[in-house]
């Protein structure tokens, strides 16, 4: 949007029916789209508009939300791939890492200041910190009477983790 002539700039992408659902900018300007039917990444230069998509290995992985490390890596959860991966735009290349959990259908992800990666677990309403060094998780069980469905995560400026309890109507946070 432009703000003094309210002028819209969208781009389509190459496939229709790929429902953009997650979007993140990285520090060089880049957008980074996951698209949720298609299971892709997008990456569109918005000088430009020129866009290419990335399948990650797992067919069908179901690409939801994103989040940007500080080496420029993007973090992506599968949600019906019941993984997480990470995309090195420098190489073009995929990392999938399987969840904590089975069956765990990754949603929100979030990268905090220290490079340590979180998402929710949507079907075991749990919250999952993952250390890309170590390749140790840890999980926290959200807290409520009905089942959790963390749909959003982020990281305040003192890296305290706070969630949105869709599920309870609630909302909380791991730290601090």
């Amino acid at each position: 949007l432009h703000p003094a002539t309210g002028q819209i700039t969208e781009f389509p992408l190459a496939t229709q029916s790929g429902v953009p659902y997650g979007i993140e900018i990285d520090k060089a300007g880049v957008v980074w789209v996951a698209q949720l039917n298609a299971s892709r990444l997008t990456r569109l230069d918005p000088a430009t508009g020129q866009m290419r998509d990335f399948a990650p290995p797992t067919a069908d992985a179901g690409t939801r939300r994103l989040s940007i490390d500080s080496q420029g890596r993007i973090w992506i959860t599968y949600y019906r791939g019941h993984k997480i991966g990470t995309f090195d735009p420098t190489t073009n290349t995929f990392t999938e890492i399987a969840t904590a959990s089975a069956d765990s259908a990754p949603y929100a992800i979030v990268v905090d200041r220290e490079d340590v990666v979180w998402y929710s677990e949507f079907a075991t309403s749990q919250i999952v910190r993952f250390d890309p060094r170590t390749r140790t998780s840890l999980t926290f069980k959200v807290p409520g009477p009905a089942e959790a469905q963390v749909r959003f995560l982020t990281v305040a400026p003192d890296n305290t983790i706070w969630y949105a309890n869709f599920g309870n109507s609630r909302i909380g946070r791991i730290g601090r």
